[in-house]
């Protein structure tokens, strides 16, 4: 089964973890962990900013959640800046073509197609 939501929600994983690639292409996730029962752990070679859709994003060198259907929960290790102060995302959730961001009782939905393109780390 963790296989099979794992295949639908990629998009979910990499907007939460990989899109942070760093700022050369030969750099990346440097390990991760996909268990049998959802949860994750992925690891990069360091922390990383960036700016996407229209939102700065902080990610830590290890971030960890697990995945549900179309969603990912109780993630730990990704951060939006929220008039300047970073608050951690919880969770993301796909409905249909959109992408939603929960941070604390707030969250914020994107198109999908928003993040299409893995943006590199500011630093």
């Amino acid at each position: 089964m963790a296989k099979h939501n794992l295949r639908h929600l990629l998009p979910l994983l990499f907007v939460a973890t990989v899109v942070a690639s760093p700022s050369t292409a030969s750099e990346g996730v440097t390990g991760y962990v996909l268990r049998p029962d959802g949860s994750f752990e992925v690891y990069l070679p360091g922390d990383c900013n960036i700016h996407a859709a229209n939102m700065q994003i902080k990610y830590s060198s290890r971030i960890a959640g697990n995945i549900q259907a179309q969603s990912i929960r109780g993630l730990e290790g990704v951060k939006v800046e929220m008039m300047l102060v970073w608050i951690g995302v919880t969770q993301v959730t796909r409905t249909d073509d959109q992408l939603n961001f929960f941070v604390g009782p707030i969250s914020k939905s994107f198109p999908i197609g928003n993040f299409a393109n893995s943006p590199h780390c500011n630093s």
